[in-house]
């Protein structure tokens, strides 16, 4: 998995049968920082992302995808600070909900009961 430092890959790309859904999974295993280090990656990172999406990429390469609702997820070894949690609401609403595509965040750690952390909707 390339993470969000290689910002020309799409890390993961999956499915939800159930939610008939295709998610596209971004992984970031680097500490945020105080300052806001990573969030140019990260913003390169989703432009990856959207480009593929509007370009056809995703269904020309899994053709499954078709007519399925798109997910972005971010998956992290910290929680988002402040700045990245803004960044990530200002994409959302910006880039992603104008084109239904859900944004989520999960924390790559599974919780103190041993279960995966349940998905974060921005």
């Amino acid at each position: 998995m390339s993470g969000v430092q290689d910002s020309k890959v799409i890390d993961l790309v999956t499915t939800r049968e159930a939610e008939n859904a295709v998610v596209l999974i971004m992984v970031e295993t680097r500490s945020w920082g105080d300052e806001g280090e990573l969030l140019l990656q990260l913003q390169e990172k989703f432009h990856t992302y959207l480009d593929f999406i509007e370009q056809g990429e995703l269904v020309r390469k899994f053709p499954a995808a078709k007519g399925k609702q798109i997910v972005v997820r971010l998956d992290t070894k910290e929680a988002p600070g402040d700045l990245e949690m803004n960044f990530l609401r200002a994409a959302n609403s910006e880039w992603l909900s104008p084109l239904s595509i859900t944004l989520e965040w999960g924390l790559l750690e599974p919780g103190p009961d041993g279960q995966p952390r349940a998905n974060q909707v921005i």
